[in-house]
């Protein structure tokens, strides 16, 4: 374990291991019996997220009872190049403001020591949200609780140059699916040394940074964030947000420069006001089990059998959720546990998850919020955060109908579902239902990404997939995702 010695978080685990032997913990982590001597005396030693992963499955400590956000801690503090010569603001850039840029516009906006620039697609976007926020003056974010807080982005524009040329940090808030474009037209703007990040980072975010600073020849400091930090929603454009549920209570981060790792998690930390846990190996990311499985494999299951009739009304996506479908994502997260399973056996020695369902994902990433978390079905149907979301659907004569346009299929299969069934093509696991689903998709989508139950489509070049960057090796493909 390397030293992660954090000064916007705090480790509870001294306390919490005050009376289990070290060379146990030892054999719970894989820590050697000087690091986990060292894990129970230091407050401010963070391990990575793989090790607290295995303390909360043998020993029932979640990262959110074993490491607390410290809002001591100051970004002046930890970034004190952000503000030089008297600059009373660190200037952070929103890349777009859609449901999650609206709500961190607010939030950030309302930070005195931050400076935020928001880019948006157009002018007439920009020009429509800045009216529209001047009626307002600022942007209201409401909490799940009924709290709101009020704050006004300084700048908001279509002007790629003005948004990032001078920016310390700019954090892309936009779907994955966009961010190898949006590197290519940011990233030779920026000046050497400032901050990409993105939220979530999955998508394969490592391999395109790195193809782009290949590419440019930038140096910057690049490091992703696992999740979203908030379900967001946008209410009134340029005027109201809110957060759905509540935040998330721990989250993670990793970066493409090992030397960026704890500077990653105490900006991140601070910024959004939760723990960002180093994950200490993208593929820990790109495997993450989430959207990938529940947007698809719930859709498929929505509307396999569609015969094309209106609905009256957008069902709702996560309540609805049948035990039909509960039992494809439990198969479909198998499936992907089998491969990154299989990966972390073959090369035991890059820090990978072992265990990762999509069900312990939900519960670890929304503690506290599911009134009922011990099924897969009832973690998802009562998980508060979820509450009230609909289907994506297109009003249409009659009604409603399926919107088989949206980023549940343009995001969530080349970005998310090729990336796990390139990998499981790689280690030589079999991928039944996932090839299920990805077979409804692409017949959808008019693209060919699965053929014969390999990953050998003519559009595997336009995916996130491993294998679109050349990488079709154990070897290769963890070496690819291991921090510099």
């Amino acid at each position: 374990m390397e030293r992660h010695i954090s000064s916007a978080l705090r480790s509870r685990l001294p306390v919490l291991l005050r009376h289990v032997p070290a060379p146990v913990v030892g054999l719970i982590t894989g820590l050697s019996r000087d690091q986990a001597a060292e894990l129970k005396s230091n407050d401010r030693l963070i391990p990575p997220a793989p090790v607290l992963e295995r303390l909360a499955l043998r020993m029932g400590i979640t990262p959110t009872r074993a490491v607390t956000f410290d809002p001591a801690g100051s970004l002046r503090d930890i970034v004190p190049e952000w503000f030089p010569e008297g600059r009373t603001q660190a200037r952070i850039t929103l890349v777009g403001m859609g449901n999650l840029g609206h709500v961190q516009a607010g939030l950030l906006g309302a930070r005195p020591d931050v400076h935020v620039t928001c880019l948006v697609s157009s002018p007439e976007r920009a020009a429509t949200l800045r009216a529209r926020m001047a009626e307002t003056d600022g942007i209201t974010v409401t909490w799940g609780d009924g709290t709101t807080v009020h704050g006004r982005p300084d700048i908001i524009t279509d002007n790629a140059a003005e948004a990032v040329g001078e920016a310390d940090l700019v954090f892309l808030a936009t779907p994955c699916h966009l961010h190898l474009q949006q590197m290519r037209t940011l990233m030779p703007l920026m000046r050497d040394g400032a901050a990409l990040s993105s939220g979530p980072a999955w998508g394969g975010f490592n391999w395109k940074a790195r193809k782009v600073l290949g590419e440019t020849g930038k140096r910057l400091r690049v490091f992703g964030l696992g999740g979203i930090p908030t379900m967001s929603k946008m209410d009134v454009p340029g005027q109201r947000a809110r957060v759905v549920g509540v935040p998330k209570a721990v989250n993670v981060q990793q970066a493409l420069d090992r030397a960026d790792s704890v500077f990653a998690s105490d900006v991140l930390s601070l910024l959004f006001g939760m723990p960002v846990l180093d994950v200490h190996n993208y593929l820990n990311i790109n495997l993450a089990p989430g959207n990938q499985l529940l947007h698809t494999g719930i859709m498929y299951d929505l509307f396999r059998d569609w015969d094309g009739s209106p609905l009256s009304e957008p069902p709702l996506f996560y309540e609805g959720l049948s035990r039909t479908g509960a039992a494809l994502l439990k198969d479909m997260s198998r499936e992907l546990m089998a491969a990154a399973l299989t990966l972390s056996r073959q090369r035991p020695e890059y820090w990978l998850f072992r265990r990762a369902s999509l069900h312990v994902g939900i519960r670890m990433g929304y503690a506290g919020q599911i009134a009922n978390p011990w099924t897969l079905y009832s973690a998802i149907r009562t998980n508060g955060a979820y509450k009230g979301i609909r289907t994506p659907m297109l009003t249409v004569d009659g009604g409603h109908a399926p919107n088989f346009g949206s980023r549940f299929f343009g995001e969530d299969v080349p970005d998310g579902l090729a990336i796990v069934k390139g990998v499981a093509d790689i280690v030589g696991v079999g991928t039944p239902r996932i090839d299920e689903v990805m077979g409804w998709c692409q017949d959808i989508m008019g693209k060919e990404y699965v053929v014969n139950g390999r990953l050998t489509g003519r559009d595997v070049p336009e995916t996130a997939a491993p294998q679109a960057f050349g990488l079709t090796d154990a070897e290769s493909l963890v070496r690819s995702c291991v921090p510099a």
